[in-house]
């Protein structure tokens, strides 16, 4: 059984990897002595009004024409960023290879095991309908491929770590997904979640579409019991068949965006699909 801390931390990883937790029916949850990335908690605080966002971030994106989120060429000319929408979704076989390796993630984090049979967790209930998919989405959609890794920070075992997703679905699922999940953080900037007989309290903020290029957004996201919080800064996205979710997760305040570490894992799933 998870303590309050754990199961916080597994709420804000729940909530930053949705595209895992949407379509793969859940993601792993773990005691309070494992990797601290299956943890975080299930709760929140009041109601949805519109959360902060801003879309201008879209220029970010095509301002980079190296960057091969954006799906523009690179230096070669080679179109990047586009992934063919007929392909076959991956086999989690496929994105275990797929997923950033310890030799290509920033030093200072150590590489946990590749899992790609994620446990389902306890059904949690959003006090704002429209909040629903921030906590468990559609529980019962499962994906045709999964994995996901953990990135533990040296020196803050249990503490801080960047978790990294991917999930295969056909592109119409994951773009209904996408938006659906979207359109909750828009309007979801405080709400509650019941989990059994916890309730525990969320805040969505900095919610920005496109930074990384089309089909993608990054928010940061609080939880809490009133006592102890964990804080995450999250950044989502799809190509193609693929889904992609990269979350900071902390005990000790909001992390900065992994930004590293989403470019690389786009940039792989791109090179995947092309």
């Amino acid at each position: 059984m998870r303590t309050a801390t754990s199961r916080k931390r597994f709420a804000v990883k729940f909530a930053i990897v949705p595209l895992a937790a949407l379509a793969l029916a859940g993601l792993t949850a773990c005691e309070d002595n494992d990797l601290p990335s299956k943890q975080a908690p299930t709760d929140a605080a009041s109601a949805g009004k519109d959360a902060p966002q801003d879309d201008k971030d879209t220029k970010g994106a095509k301002d980079d024409k190296n960057d091969k989120s954006t799906g523009k060429p690179d230096a070669s000319g080679k179109p990047t960023g586009k992934a063919d929408p007929a392909a076959k979704p991956a086999s989690s076989a496929k994105l275990s290879d797929t997923l950033l390796n310890a030799q290509e993630i920033p030093a200072g984090y150590s590489s946990g095991a590749v899992n790609t049979d994620p446990d389902e967790e306890e059904r949690s209930e959003a006090s704002d309908e429209r909040c629903q998919p921030l906590v468990n989405g559609s529980m019962d959609k499962r994906a045709i491929g999964q994995a996901e890794v953990d990135f533990e920070k040296d020196g803050a075992e249990g503490k801080e770590l960047v978790s990294v997703g991917l999930v295969s679905r056909p592109e119409a699922d994951l773009k209904s997904i996408f938006d659906e999940y979207v359109a909750a953080l828009k309007v979801c900037s405080s709400f509650e979640a019941t989990q059994g007989t916890e309730t525990l309290q969320y805040r969505v903020t900095g919610v920005q579409t496109g930074k990384y290029g089309p089909n993608s957004v990054v928010f940061k996201l609080e939880v809490t019991d009133g006592t102890v919080s964990s804080y995450g800064h999250a950044v989502l996205a799809y190509r193609g068949s693929t889904g992609i979710s990269v979350g900071a997760i902390s005990t000790e305040g909001l992390p900065a965006v992994p930004d590293t570490f989403a470019r690389g894992q786009i940039q792989k799933v791109e090179e995947m699909h092309n």
